[in-house]
């Protein structure tokens, strides 16, 4: 690793995308699986007092809260979707989704763990339980869980993408990831994947310092989605560890175009132009900074320690 890998900044911002689009995807499939699930009996769930409401109708109101974006409603409808009936997996899990949208991991927590328990087959819960403990920096359950999803589902790309970045968040032997690799190689349709996969499988390449392959990936990634900062900076680190510096700035430079005042961006481009000879222009990039990080300020210290810096910088 050299001394700049540290300061690789999209991993985090790709767990957010990750956890953003994970909930759509799972909201929207919750959505038919209230329909087409076989073991969703209807007619069971309708079977209740006189007293009772349906709980197929408040789990339905919910849904249509929670899509407009009535977190709170949405919340009370599916709580009494429960109330009407418990063993109620659907309701759980969208509860699950609400609380984690209110950044409540505890309840979050609780409501996936119901869910799975009330569906062991379902990977869906699993998959957010994994991404939450991912996100509270719970790697080994992280790890277990998704796992788990993934055996139930084969196809589940973003827990593939999850589990990448929990091994490499954990500081996983060489061997865990070259696991991965074997997988993502041989166990998931390449020809179809999304951008995610690409990108993962280019960050494991190049931190097993296979920086050609995790070049080729980046470009993958890239003609999927052309603007995608996460695939741009793997391409970006790719460059830099192969030392390809001025193609490194040119990148850094079109990650920029896409997001002027992203910090990781930022830290891109002022290790390239670091790396190309220019550790001024490096320095007023970090000063450009809002709100400077610990990272931010070790970067700058590097810099200024082993650059040939002007009196002015």
């Amino acid at each position: 690793m050299s001394i700049f890998e540290k300061f690789s900044g999209f991993n985090l911002r790709r767990v957010v995308i990750l956890f953003g689009i994970t909930i759509l995807i799972s909201f929207s499939f919750s959505i038919v699986t209230i329909a087409q699930d076989d073991e969703f009996d209807q007619n069971e769930l309708s079977q209740t007092s006189p007293s009772q409401e349906d709980p197929v109708m408040l789990f339905n109101k919910g849904q249509e809260a929670h899509s407009k974006g009535n977190l709170e409603e949405a919340l009370k409808l599916y709580d009494l979707a429960l109330k009407a009936k418990a063993d109620f997996p659907e309701a759980e899990y969208q509860r699950g989704i609400v609380l984690m949208t209110l950044d409540d991991p505890q309840r979050s927590e609780t409501a996936f763990r119901n869910a799975a328990g009330l569906k062991p087959d379902w990977p869906l819960p699993r998959f957010q339980l994994g991404l939450l403990y991912l996100r509270s920096a719970r790697y080994s359950e992280a790890e277990d869980l998704l796992e788990e999803a993934i055996q139930l589902d084969t196809t589940n790309y973003p827990a593939y993408s999850a589990l990448s970045e929990v091994l490499i968040k954990s500081g996983a032997p060489a061997s865990k990831l070259e696991n991965l690799l074997v997988r993502l190689q041989t166990g998931v349709d390449l020809a179809n994947a999304p951008v995610g996969i690409w990108i993962s499988k280019a960050s494991i390449e190049r931190r097993l310092g296979n920086y050609e392959s995790a070049r080729l990936s980046a470009l993958k990634a890239l003609e999927i989605s052309k603007n995608d900062p996460a695939a741009l900076s793997e391409l970006i680190e790719a460059y830099l560890a192969k030392a390809e510096n001025k193609k490194a700035l040119e990148a850094a430079h079109d990650l920029m175009l896409i997001d002027p005042r992203s910090r990781p961006g930022k830290m891109l481009l002022a290790r390239a132009y670091y790396l190309n000879d220019n550790a001024n222009e490096a320095i007023n990039v970090l000063r450009s900074i809002e709100k400077p990080d610990k990272d931010v300020s070790a970067l700058l210290e590097i810099i200024r320690s082993n650059g040939n810096v002007s009196v002015e910088s």
